[in-house]
């Protein structure tokens, strides 16, 4: 873990590498047995859950910058203006405009990657990633710059990358006790007869 001398971090936490596993499909292998079918199953589904967590995080932080867009563009056609110092008095004109802004921004969003959905689940599955990653690519360089060294950010992040880290961990061990699990299903014979040296001679 990083140490952080003077709320400056003496190291990049280089976040725009960390999001790129969230858009990243795992390789799917061309299994056969039933067996290993069912533990890459279980393995893809829970790497796809924490590249999940990621993408909320993710866009959670595009999410509010439609906000903002939403509220900037609902400022101007009330007021006429974006400055700070506007008279507030319309702001319950403001409020209303708001909500439909939003929503016709990420509707056409939705639009546009719906408009190229072919119906092949594979293919549809790599058109969100792609435009998740066109998301996350411009939020990320955002985020973990500007946030890297403001120490309670900072700690957040070092926290969250952390915990995404130690849950692929997790579902790893989870793969590798499923798939020892499966092999002694398919070939309990072989297995049974394999025999080994111990790594430490006993006396």
């Amino acid at each position: 873990m990083a140490s952080i001398v003077s709320g400056q971090a003496n190291d990049d936490l280089d976040w725009v590498k960390f999001v790129w596993l969230a858009t990243t499909d795992v390789v799917d292998p061309k299994l056969e047995n039933s067996e290993l079918k069912r533990v890459w199953a279980n393995f893809n589904a829970n790497i796809d859950r924490i590249k999940a967590m990621i993408g909320a995080f993710m866009f959670s932080s595009w999410f509010r910058s439609q906000l903002q867009l939403s509220l900037d563009v609902a400022r101007f056609r009330t007021l006429g203006t974006l400055d700070l110092d506007e008279d507030w008095g319309k702001k319950d004109e403001i409020k209303e405009l708001i909500e439909p802004l939003l929503r016709e921004s990420l509707s056409v969003y939705i639009s546009k990657i719906e408009a190229r959905k072919t119906g092949d689940a594979d293919k549809d599955k790599r058109l969100d990633l792609d435009f998740m990653s066109g998301l996350f690519e411009r939020e990320s360089k955002i985020l973990g710059p500007t946030l890297q060294n403001v120490p309670q950010m900072r700690v957040g992040l070092e926290h969250f990358i952390e915990t995404s880290i130690a849950a692929a961990w997790t579902a790893f061990e989870v793969m590798a006790e499923d798939l020892w699990e499966a092999a002694i299903n398919v070939h309990p014979d072989v297995l049974a007869s394999l025999s080994a040296k111990p790594a430490i001679p006993t006396n």
